[in-house]
């Protein structure tokens, strides 16, 4: 009898010892802040999370969770009334385990008031400028924590990084990062979410898993495989005034296959800078307000450079990107390469209606761009580029661009003027017989305030195909004020129009000449662009060269 008893005694002890293990290890266990103070834990051997004053701080809290392998949570329950500054004294513990920290748990928080502010200015560690784990960081999130969740924070005043993730699968949503606790001033962090992780998610398709991301440096930073959906970047928390990012949104080389759309990116010095490749960014409303027939300009709304195989929109998939002083920003730097960017499907210039100019300075301008898409021959592909101040396309010494079936000067649908102040404008300025030929086909210019198309260089172009001064239809009149195409200076004129199988141009009804040569052509050349474009109805008249009108013949 005594030995069954010793038995079962020690089964109790196994059980007990075992469910204490289980907690610690896997158990989730809940942590409920009810303090501002930034004291540690005086105990860590123990299951209590308290500091020096029996409390249980923040501090304390991360202290915590990370003696556990489960996905621990951290609620808060402060007594008073909110919203409640815990300034740091230094670092918060590194995030080392799966944890939901969820300070919409706080009551009286509301969408878009968090009661839990995290103020990072006391913390004066330097911003390592190569190695960002190492400078002031708000939240930490390092390996082994995959799977974490923040919610509800406001994240500002940090030297360094609001929040830093460092592993994978994590959810960021509902804080406001950079701004004061009303989402309207700016407190900064130099940077405001860096995610050095894969599969993070910041933001949702929700309304209210949005983040404001405004008043930082750069507002967020992703590497590699990353969702970024539904934020406000760069605006107040109403999406009606600028609260810019010095860059909204940032990826460098190695930043990847980064789904961005739902976004509302707006205020900021440049909206999205790109180096990386096969990002796609659609969807997002980049210039404009959160209703997208106000302006909120970004100096440059997409800025890619050396970027390759991007897609910027698609078909259905479009952004609205307007407002700004270049909507897409195009430049290849001394590595000089095949681009392979795409763009499709979007709004450039107009308001969210497709109707009415809601202007860049310039539509899209491309410097030194190689082998990128613009628009595409199905229909839900064309870029509709108008309203544009300047140009709709300005494209520097640019080879191998195809521009296929865009509307540049009109509404949506093609029907009513919606000016730029020039549709499509070349320019070379060295001639290099090694460069491939950039097409200009399919698209519809017209209803602009200058010319249709301007060229001015020694390159390889092949413009065939286009409607110039007319509706979509291809009859009705929707001329351009100045001429359908200026021709300054180009190498060869058999590019416009129709060689032999070619589709010629339809030049009709614009406002001063169907083409315009600012130089005299040699005349196999003048009859080769006469005979291959179908140039009629021009108001002064159909060809004007070198200040000279002459007839079809």
């Amino acid at each position: 009898m005594g030995n069954m008893k010793v038995r079962l005694n020690i089964m109790i002890f196994s059980l007990g010892f075992f469910l204490f293990l289980f907690q610690n290890f896997f158990g989730q266990i809940v942590y409920t802040v009810n303090s501002t103070d930034d004291f540690e834990d005086v105990d860590l051997a123990d299951a209590f999370c308290a500091d020096k004053n029996g409390n249980c701080t923040l501090r304390a809290a991360l202290q915590n969770t990370n003696k556990t392998r489960g996905k621990d949570k951290v609620y808060f329950d402060i007594q008073g009334i909110g919203p409640f500054t815990i300034v740091l004294k230094d670092n918060l513990p590194k995030i080392s385990s799966p944890i939901d920290l969820d300070a919409t748990s706080q009551t009286g928080y509301t969408f878009g008031r968090p009661q839990i502010i995290l103020d990072g200015k006391e913390v004066l560690i330097k911003l390592a400028r190569y190695d960002v784990e190492k400078a002031a960081v708000g939240f930490h999130i390092v390996k082994g924590s995959n799977g974490s969740s923040i919610r509800g924070f406001g994240i500002g005043g940090v030297r360094g990084v609001g929040i830093f993730v460092g592993s994978d699968n994590n959810v960021i949503q509902q804080n406001l990062v950079g701004t004061t606790p009303d989402g309207c001033q700016a407190f900064r962090n130099t940077t405001g979410i860096f995610l050095k992780g894969m599969g993070n998610l910041v933001g949702g398709n929700q309304y209210e898993d949005r983040n404001l991301i405004s008043g930082n440096g750069v507002g967020l930073y992703s590497n590699t495989k990353n969702n970024i959906i539904g934020n406000y970047i760069g605006t107040t928390l109403d999406g009606n005034d600028a609260l810019g990012n010095e860059v909204g949104i940032v990826m460098v080389r190695f930043s990847k296959y980064n789904l961005i759309s739902e976004n509302l990116i707006s205020g900021n010095k440049n909206g999205i800078e790109i180096i990386g490749d096969f990002n796609r960014i659609f969807r997002n409303k980049i210039g404009t307000n959160a209703s997208g027939n106000e302006k909120i300009p970004n100096e440059i709304g997409i800025r890619l450079f050396q970027a390759r195989l991007n897609l910027i929109g698609g078909n259905g998939q479009g952004n609205l990107i307007s407002g700004n002083k270049s909507g897409i920003f195009f430049q290849n730097g001394p590595n000089y390469s095949r681009n392979k960017n795409e763009i499709k499907g979007n709004y450039i210039g107009l308001d969210i209606s497709g109707t009415t100019a809601l202007g860049n300075e310039t539509g899209i301008l491309i410097k030194s761009g190689w082998d990128n898409i613009i628009g595409g021959p199905v229909p839900g592909e064309q870029n509709v580029i108008s309203g544009n101040s300047g140009t709709g396309i300005d494209l520097d010494n640019v080879q191998d661009f195809l521009i296929q079936g865009n509307f540049i000067g009109t509404d949506a649908l093609g029907v009513k003027a919606v000016p730029n102040g020039l549709g499509v404008r070349f320019f070379e300025n060295i001639p290099d017989s090694t460069k491939n030929e950039s097409t200009l086909v399919g698209n519809l210019i017209s209803g602009n305030l200058g010319d249709g198309i301007e060229i001015n260089g020694l390159g390889q172009h092949s413009i065939t195909g286009n409607f110039i001064g007319t509706a979509k239809d291809g009859m009705s009149a929707l001329p351009n004020n100045g001429n359908g195409i200026k021709i300054l200076k180009i190498q060869n004129f058999d590019c416009v129009g129709g060689n032999t199988g070619s589709m010629p141009n339809l030049i009709a009804n614009n406002l001063q000449h169907g083409i315009e040569i600012l130089m005299d052509p040699t005349e196999g050349s003048l009859n080769s662009l006469k005979q291959g474009n179908k140039v009629f109805d021009n108001r002064q008249t159909d060809f004007l060269v070198n200040g000279r009108k002459t007839g079809e013949d």
